[in-house]
C-alpha cells in the first residue's frame, strides 16, 4: 500500500510539472483581486484507511492561506485480515481485533502557493503544513459466539472479544456495528502533515484540487487495535485528498 501511495505521489507531481506553463508568483500580484475565503470538503484515502474532512481557508497574502479543518478517518492495523466462520450460517469477522478505531483531527494549516495558474486550464501548485491534536475513539469489538451446539443448530450469544476466552472455532461472526458504542474509550495524541496541493478548476469561484502527502499521528501510548499482533504508538501514512468547494470574497 505504501508503494502504491509513492507511485501515485510521483505520478501526480509529474503531470503537474508537465501541464503548467507558469511562473512563480511575483510581488506585483499583490495588486490583484483575490477570493478571500474558501470553503470546501474532501474525501481521502490513506495507507491505513479512508476519511473525510471540512475546511475553511482565509487568504493572508497574495500567496499564503491559513486553513482551519476538521478531519475524521478510520485507522486499520496492517495485519488486520477478514476471516470467515466455519459455523453453519456464520459470517465474516476480523479475528483478533480488539477495537474499531477512528481518529478526529482538529487542524490548523498554512498553505503557500508556489506556482499560480495563468490560464484557466492551468494547475496551481501549493504546499501545506498541518498540525494539531488527534483524538482516537476506540470502540470494542463484539462478536457472535457459539453458546452451545446440538450438532444441528448453534445457539448464539453476543460477547466482547476476549483473546483469553474466544478462539477461532467458537466465533460465528461479528455483532451489529453499534454494539459496544457506549463503551468507547478515548486516546489523545498529536498529528502533523505535509502535502502538495494541485488546484485545477477552470472557474475562479470553484475549488477543485488533489492533494497528496505524508502524515504522522502519535499517541500517549500504543493504540490497542489487535490482540495477537504488535500495536504501534506512532503511525506514518501517505494520503491522497480530493477537495471540492467554493471561493468567496467575504
Amino acid at each position: 500500500m505504501m508503494r502504491t501511495a509513492i507511485i501515485v505521489f510521483l505520478f501526480i507531481f509529474s503531470i503537474a510539472g508537465y501541464s503548467q506553463e507558469q511562473t512563480k508568483i511575483s510581488s506585483s500580484e499583490g495588486n490583484q483581486s483575490f477570493h478571500r475565503y474558501e470553503f470546501y470538503g474532501s474525501a481521502f484515502l490513506h495507507t491505513n484507511g479512508f476519511g473525510a474532512g471540512i475546511y475553511k481557508a482565509k487568504r493572508i497574502t497574495g500567496f499564503k492561506k491559513r486553513i482551519i479543518a476538521l478531519e475524521l478517518l478510520n485507522l486499520k492495523h496492517a495485519k488486520e485480515y477478514k476471516s470467515s466462520s466455519f459455523s453453519q450460517n456464520g459470517g465474516s469477522f476480523f479475528y483478533g481485533k480488539l477495537n474499531s478505531t477512528f481518529l478526529l483531527r482538529p487542524t490548523i494549516s498554512f498553505q503557500k502557493i508556489l506556482y499560480t495558474k495563468d490560464a484557466k486550464k492551468g494547475v496551481q501548485l501549493s504546499y501545506a503544513l498541518y498540525g494539531g491534536p488527534t483524538l482516537a475513539f476506540l470502540k470494542p469489538i463484539y462478536l457472535e459466539i457459539i453458546s452451545f451446539s446440538t450438532g444441528l443448530n448453534d445457539f448464539r450469544k453476543i460477547e466482547k472479544f476476549d483473546p483469553n476466552v474466544h478462539s477461532f472455532d467458537n466465533i460465528i461472526g461479528k455483532a451489529p456495528s453499534l454494539t459496544g458504542l457506549e463503551e468507547t474509550k478515548l486516546l489523545p495524541g498529536l498529528h502533523a502533515k505535509f502535502g502538495l496541493n494541485f488546484e485545477y478548476s477552470s472557474h475562479d469561484d470553484i475549488l477543485r484540487a488533489i492533494e497528496t502527502g505524508v502524515a504522522m499521528d502519535g499517541f500517549i501510548k500504543k493504540v490497542p487495535i489487535m490482540a495477537y499482533e504488535t500495536n504501534r504508538q506512532f503511525y506514518f501514512t501517505f494520503y491522497i485528498n480530493f477537495n471540492f468547494g467554493r471561493k468567496t470574497y467575504q
